[in-house]
């Protein structure tokens, strides 16, 4: 057996010093220097959600953790509830660390491809072949005696009438459970309770969708040294989540990746997952977006597990150079560390400053641990078959030796820095903290640049390597080489702008890689006809294909992040990105105090902060925006908006960041307006003028698009003009059945028409006119519809109404017959106490009378005649 030498431990003494030095220059071997430094306390904040983290409380699986009072918004025992939109959920970073692959090539694979499937480590509980069961209740007072029969609990028989088997994801609405709501400015409130108050959530009509899921977590997720993570990548709206009966965590933020570390909830061979889901939650008074709501799991599902000390989050820049030729890629890292000392495999054990040394050279050691003591370098002898997975201690017990490597594919699938390395190297790494955390930086020598005409990607793989130089983990994404260049707003102590010192003429155009960056873009909702909010992704597929085909280059993600495989296509084929956060209150605009009072918590540490983190990589994201339709004033609120853009600005210096309601103020980088008209938007044209956008125009709801030549002619015009974004790509609709049509004929004209809207029923009535009802309106052509108007439309006309009806309630405004919606009618008030008879000539004209004593039940003759000038 031949024996090797290897050292495994390094002087503590000299690491420490060490950490404290910035260290620059650090040629790897190639033909191009890498160097490397810390980074300050500041910096780290654009790195990884510190200020989550650090708040973060760590539970046992057996405490409990909710109130199920977060969604209400109510204060109660001291506990503002609009400020709570989590429990125990992972603090946010880049979606590129969300699924970690076993190997470079499969993390390269998994990248290119947007094949998560790549990874060892990955399984979806959502899509074919994953069946959930789903019961919809109509609020949460109706819905506790399921939680009171322990619905979570692997013991519980979901088998009722009102459970039914389906396949996520899918928003509930298209399984047969609840009803779409569609509105614009007001609330989504319904049945009675549309005047419920901010920051409440209604109680009556406030939806509860019960999930059960059992899955088998798959081999080689949850092996020791490994933790498993669940990610839920957007639900409808706050959630709770439980593992084998026991509370795991709650997330508001219908539209963000959440995730939830579960590896002391599962236990071997089947678990359950329970998902109890609100439609509604106090933070819905943030989610007022034009648009339809539904309800419950609308994106993936999946299991996920990382290695105890993992790469946690990083960024990554491209900066180039000022010919556009070469560029520097900056990578800012945050390795995560769970590393125990109490390991089951721990063979190395401190006794007062003593090193057992014993067992070292078992071929059986595949986990040797060995620590650093007091400063000594300590060098052991390990056989080959006994070294496998050694990880470097120090003598607090934190990893040390971990080095990450970096590769960078081109697309011919070759890695450029494979005689060029690039290798950046870790100190101790805290276990339980934020972590450790370091920057590097690379010459990259011409790289393909990438733009929307040209989009161009580079594949990145990051591999975490331990202290024995054995392999980790991979992490991936596509990253193409970009510059947006502009000139950034500054503000005051009161957030007033204060640089450059004339909007009129200090600001130049924006630019990408040298280029104007120009919008020809559009916004665009989540929606599907058939799964609610949930998109497929050969639907996304062909979206993005036809907005080429039809030269739209950018996308306003209107009002709220999407799913990341748009994200994807986006990058792939060369598509500019607005990334706007999840944020409109359009029914509390301009409430600035009120929504700074119960909501900016929220707006900061939630809305902002997911947005930011987990999107930060995106190649195709060329902009930040904070929000939609929220206020026109900026400091009231505690400046509550500004500080939302100076989130963004104080962590990514190369991107301009938007804001629809406060246009050129507060620190943004371009002007904005939605729905300006011509001279409006002429009146914005001129060089060293603010950039400007149109976030919204051309209204294209419908056949409505139009003044698409005059836009872009004043558009063209001027350096400034960043370009326009219509609203919006497809109409929000949701399938239904439609009723059968019936061919009806009005037998003293021989008049016939096509029934719409209504449906036919049998009448056993005697006293009926006939065997059959029909309730509804009739469509005719324009012949036929010419007829009736000769004889009721113009002056000097006569005519009467007259119906035989058997009521059955006093409703309000129930027409018995009518002709269009404005021209006339003999109904039921709007007051419900009596009929009315009215036509419209451009003024309303009516005559009334109360109901009879014996209305209801009982049939009647009931008639209007409008004679020449009165009724």
């Amino acid at each position: 057996m031949v024996r090797q030498k290897r050292f495994i431990a390094l002087i503590l003494a000299i690491s420490m010093l060490l950490s404290n030095i910035p260290v620059f220059g650090l040629d790897t071997g190639g033909e191009t220097p890498m160097r490397q430094s810390e980074m300050s306390s500041e910096a780290q904040r654009g790195v990884a959600d510190i200020e989550t983290f650090s708040k973060r409380k760590n539970f046992s699986p057996d405490e409990k953790k909710f109130t199920h009072r977060e969604y209400t918004g109510k204060t109660e025992n001291g506990i503002k509830n609009s400020e709570v939109f989590q429990v125990n959920r992972e603090p946010a970073h880049t979606a590129n660390t969300t699924v970690v692959y076993q190997n470079i090539e499969a993390a390269r694979k998994g990248a290119l491809d947007y094949n998560k499937e790549a990874s060892d480590y990955y399984q979806l509980l959502t899509g074919e072949n994953n069946d959930w069961k789903l019961t919809v209740i109509k609020n949460a007072e109706a819905a506790q005696p399921y939680l009171d029969a322990g619905f979570m609990d692997s013991g519980y028989n979901p088998n009722g009438p009102e459970w039914k088997t389906v396949q996520l994801p899918k928003s509930w609405t298209r399984d047969g459970f609840d009803y779409s709501i569609y509105t614009n400015v007001k609330m989504p409130w319904q049945e009675g309770e549309e005047g419920v108050s901010v920051p409440y959530a209604p109680e009556n009509y406030n939806p509860v969708g019960l999930y059960r899921k059992t899955f088998t977590v798959k081999d080689g997720l949850k092996t020791d040294g490994r933790r498993v993570y669940i990610s839920f990548q957007g639900v409808e709206s706050a959630y709770y989540l439980y593992v084998n009966g026991k509370e795991v965590g709650y997330s508001e933020d219908s539209y963000r990746p959440h995730e939830f570390d579960i590896t002391d909830y599962l236990v071997d061979g089947e678990n359950l997952m329970a998902v109890k889901v609100h439609k509604f939650n106090d933070g819905t008074w943030l989610e007022d977006q034009d648009m339809i709501y539904d309800g419950g799991i609308f994106r993936d599902v999946f299991l996920t597990s990382r290695p105890d000390v993992h790469i946690n989050d990083y960024t990554a820049i491209t900066d180039l150079d000022e010919n556009y030729t070469d560029a520097t890629l900056k990578l800012a890292l945050n390795l995560r560390s769970f590393a125990k000392l109490d390991d089951a495999n721990f063979k190395n054990i401190i006794d007062s400053g003593t090193i057992n040394t014993s067992g070292l050279a078992d071929s059986n050691a595949d986990d040797t641990k060995c620590i650093v003591d007091s400063g000594k370098e300590i060098a052991k002898d390990f056989s080959d078959s006994g070294d496998k997975n050694i990880a470097v201690l120090n003598d607090s017990g934190n990893p040390t030796g971990y080095k990450v490597k970096v590769s960078l594919f081109d697309d011919k699938q070759q890695n450029i820095l494979v005689d060029d390395a690039m290798e950046i190297s870790f100190d101790a790494i805290e276990k339980g903290t934020a972590g450790a955390f370091i920057q590097a930086e690379k010459l990259i020598k011409s790289p393909k640049l990438w733009s929307a005409e040209h989009p161009n990607l580079y594949t990145l793989v990051l591999s975490l390597y331990d202290g024995g130089d054995n392999h980790i983990e991979s992490v991936s994404q596509v990253l193409g080489f970009r510059e947006i260049e502009f000139v950034r707003t500054g503000v005051d102590g009161d957030y007033n702008v204060n640089y450059p010192g004339d909007q009129n003429k200090d600001y130049k155009p924006i630019t990408i890689n040298g280029q104007p960056l120009l919008f020809k873009g559009t916004n665009r909702h989540d929606t599907d006809p058939f799964y609610g909010k949930y998109v497929p992704k050969e639907t996304l597929d062909e979206d993005v294909k036809v907005m080429k085909q039809f030269n739209i280059n950018a996308i306003r993600t209107a009002h709220y992040a999407n799913d990341e495989y748009l994200y994807y296509l986006c990058d792939k084929y060369g598509m500019y990105v607005m990334a706007e956060a999840n944020a409109e209150c359009h029914a509390l605009q301009s409430q600035n105090d009120t929504i700074n009072d119960h909501f900016g918590k929220l707006l900061i540490e939630d809305r902002s902060a997911t947005s930011y983190h987990t999107l930060k990589n995106q190649t195709s994201v060329v902009s930040w925006s904070i929000g939609n339709e929220m206020s026109y004033d900026v400091h009231k609120g505690y400046d509550i908006f500004p500080r939302m853009v100076w989130y963004y600005k104080d962590r990514d210096l190369t991107r301009p960041v938007h804001s629809e309601g406060l246009y050129w103020k507060g620190g943004t980088d371009m002007d904005s307006n939605m729905y300006p008209d011509l001279n409006r938007t002429n009146e914005k044209t001129g060089n060293g003028r603010m950039p400007y956008v149109l976030c919204e125009y051309s209204h294209a709801m419908g056949n409505a698009v139009g003044n698409l030549k005059e836009y872009w002619d004043i558009i063209r015009k001027s350096p400034n003009m960043m370009g326009a974004f219509v609203w919006d790509w497809v109409d929000q609709s949701r399938y239904i059945d439609l009723p059968t049509q019936y061919s009806i004929t009005e037998k003293s004209k021989n008049v016939e028409g096509i029934t719409q809207g209504g449906s036919l029923q049998n009448v056993n009535d005697p006293k009926a006119l006939g065997s059959k009802s029909y309730s509804g309106y009739t469509i005719m052509d324009r012949k036929e519809n010419d007829r009736y108007n000769q004889a009721l439309s113009g002056y000097n006309k006569a005519f009467t109404f007259e119906v035989l009806v058997k009521p059955n309630s006093n409703a309000k405004n129930s027409v018995f017959l009518a002709k269009g919606d404005w021209q006339m009618a003999l109904k039921t008030q709007s007051s419900g106490d009596g009929l009315e008879f009215f036509i419209y000539d451009g003024n309303w004209k009516s005559v009334s009378a109360s109901f009879p004593d014996d209305w209801l039940n009982n049939w009647h003759q009931v008639v209007g005649t409008h004679m020449i000038n009165r009724f």
